[in-house]
């Protein structure tokens, strides 16, 4: 009887030896990152979910939309003229306020040419090319609004340096200015792209704050 049941008992400990070495067997097998329980940590805190980028630092090459690709479009041509506009007011400009005013308009709007250009290329889209394509064309149907007509761009350049030419100035690049905010506004409202977006929303308090300094000019001319 006694030998019986020490061999009952050894027979216990190797079943229960077996079971052990079987645990730690497919615990071995588990994916790293396995809580104890047996269940596997959420993949976005392993993987990394995906960031939208800073707008302004760098361009997002994720999701987009068509209107997200008329609005980088629309606005590089946009701001191509307010810069043409800018660069005429710098050396015609008759009251030091608008060829300040004129300054900070190219400085501001250079840096969103390229952001935008980033995004296209980002997304694998056509850049508009730059020179006298961007020039001039608000007279023909479906350009940005705001967009001066080449006869208005005519009468810029010819307009005389001083207050004749800062006050055509100062009108123009309001209703510019305007239009930008309507290019940004349709953006923010149907755009997808998180970086386009936000970048929507800065140019329309940016532009804003342009027309406002704009039209206080204009009440001292």
């Amino acid at each position: 009887m006694v030998r019986h049941g020490l061999a009952v008992r050894e027979h216990g400990v190797r079943a229960t030896r077996g079971a052990v070495l079987a645990c730690l067997a497919a615990a071995a097998l588990l994916p790293a990152g396995c809580s104890g329980s047996g269940d596997p940590t959420p993949p976005s805190r392993t993987r990394g979910a995906s960031r939208a980028p800073i707008a302004g630092t760098s361009a997002s090459p994720g999701f987009f939309t068509t209107t997200d690709v008329s609005f980088a479009q629309n606005m590089i041509r946009h701001h191509r003229q307010a810069v043409e506009m800018a660069d005429l007011a710098e050396t015609k400009a008759g009251a030091r306020e608008v060829a300040g005013l004129a300054g900070r308009v190219r400085m501001a709007q250079q840096p969103e040419i390229s952001l935008m250009t980033d995004l296209l290329t980002s997304w694998h889209r056509p850049v508009p090319p730059a020179g006298g394509s961007d020039s001039g064309h608000g007279d023909r149907p479906g350009d940005a609004p705001g967009t001066l007509s080449g006869d208005e761009i005519a009468r810029l350049k010819a307009a005389a340096t001083g207050r004749d030419f800062d006050r055509r100035f100062l009108e123009m690049m309001a209703r510019h200015a305007q239009g930008a905010i309507s290019l940004a506004r349709d953006e923010v409202a149907a755009g997808g792209n998180p970086a386009a977006k936000a970048r929507a929303r800065q140019i329309i308090a940016n532009q804003r704050a342009e027309i406002d300094e704009m039209t206080r000019l204009l009440d001292r001319l």
